[in-house]
């Protein structure tokens, strides 16, 4: 069975979003709508499905994934809906939550095309979406299946300069408490998940703005979104100072990082390259981490327990232990069988009625289909199908393009280069 072993700028069969367990990763496809399983000790990867009523050439659907009760909730990013995968029946079943509200004189615009939620964390039977650009913390009851929107740090964050464009990306918790900075203004909301109230601090200068915070026990620490410091904040006291033990080099102007607390360290994944930070929380010392190889901007770190995890250029996932400071490697290659399989089902599909009014991203190339044999067979069979037959009926033949010559190739430059000059 031949598998497809194509680098980074051409795979399309790399990871959205992930979540890892003892024995599997289960993830979404980056740019195209499906769900796979990868089973750590063959390196097998098996099609699971797509989710149902979504784009099925949707660039990331999902930014996000949390496990409550046997069941894998996908937290949406372009997707329209919440969507939950059962481990043990593999059925999936989706979540609608009110995308035309107005509560509290916040208003959540219909089919907003921002990015929705960028994570979600599991609180007892709860499950508490973040919004990213959607104007609420939601919070989905697993057991009664209701939902509520808990928006009272909205308009604290606007009157600090917030636009409301974007609102949190990285989130820290600390028992009930949930900690996210501010994308947009020196802020952090200190959302109290059994009261459902919350506190706006202003920490840091005021040009700050943030991307990742963790907490170590004591201390949160907040990444800038562009070059400005990190900062160390006391939740309790509320006193706050600036780390600057970062290297001048590392803090670059359009740069930030996503953060993690593990063992001890405050890791820290620098975005627009292959650059990962660990701090040495007791002694406030920095050094480079360089076990993992070939990031990027899209190398989606997490960490659960005592390992980081990230996703390299060669589309492999990698792990990296800080206590036993051992490195694994998982290679993700599907192989012509999962692809037939998975193109077959994309058929299925209809676009249209998936489409909403405003798409965050809408993929018009269809990159999961990876030779000649693929494309002829979505030609003649896909959901654009009739949409070509029609046009192709529509248009006057192009006679002065016919040409027997052994000079086609000239011919079509000609004619679009004088298309292009009309």
């Amino acid at each position: 069975m031949k598998h497809m072993n194509e680098g980074w700028g051409i795979y399309p069969h790399r990871f959205g979003s992930y979540y890892c367990d003892h024995e599997d990763v289960w993830f979404t496809a980056f740019y195209y709508n499906a769900l796979f399983k990868l089973d750590k000790e063959s390196s097998k990867v098996e099609y699971m499905g797509s989710f149902p009523n979504e784009n099925p050439y949707g660039i990331r659907l999902y930014s996000y994934v949390v496990k409550q009760c046997g069941k894998l909730y996908f937290v949406p990013l372009n997707a329209k809906e919440i969507a939950v995968y059962d481990l043990n029946t593999g059925q999936f079943e989706k979540i609608d939550f009110d995308k035309n509200r107005s509560k509290n004189g916040i208003d959540i615009v219909e089919n907003n095309p921002g990015f929705k939620f960028s994570m979600a964390v599991v609180y007892s039977r709860y499950i508490f979406f973040i919004g990213m650009c959607y104007p609420a913390i939601v919070r989905y009851d697993t057991e009664t299946r209701n939902i509520d929107y808990f928006t009272d740090w909205v308009n604290p964050l606007k009157q600090r300069g917030c636009s409301g464009e974007l609102y949190f990306i990285g989130g820290a918790l600390d028992g009930n408490k949930l900690y996210l900075a501010a994308c947009e203004t020196n802020a952090v909301v200190a959302f109290d998940m059994n009261t459902f109230k919350s506190s706006v601090y202003e920490i840091g200068s005021k040009d700050s703005k943030y991307r990742g915070i963790c907490f170590d026990g004591k201390h949160c620490w907040l990444t800038p979104r562009f070059g400005v410091p990190i900062v160390i904040w006391d939740p309790l006291t509320n006193d706050y100072k600036e780390y600057g033990g970062v290297p001048v080099d590392s803090l670059l102007e359009n740069d930030y990082y996503i953060c993690f607390y593990l063992s001890g360290y405050v890791c820290m994944f620098r975005t627009d390259g292959n650059l990962v930070l660990m701090i040495n929380v007791m002694e406030e010392h920095i050094e480079r981490m360089d076990k993992f190889h070939r990031l990027d901007s899209w190398c989606f770190p997490t960490a659960k327990e005592s390992a980081l995890y990230a996703i390299n250029l060669d589309n492999c996932l990698l792990k990296y232990d800080i206590r036993t400071k051992q490195l694994h490697e998982w290679p993700i290659r599907l192989t012509e069988e999962t692809l037939c399989e998975v193109n077959a089902r994309l058929f299925d599909i209809d676009i249209e009625a998936c489409r909403t009014a405003h798409n965050s991203i809408f993929s018009e190339g269809r990159t999961v289909l990876w030779n000649l044999h693929e494309f002829l067979r979505y030609i003649t069979h896909g959901p654009d199908r009739m949409t070509a037959i029609r046009s192709s009926k529509e248009l006057p033949p192009k006679n002065d393009l016919v040409n027997t010559a052994e000079t086609a190739g000239q011919k079509i430059y000609s004619y679009l280069k004088n298309s292009l000059t009309d």
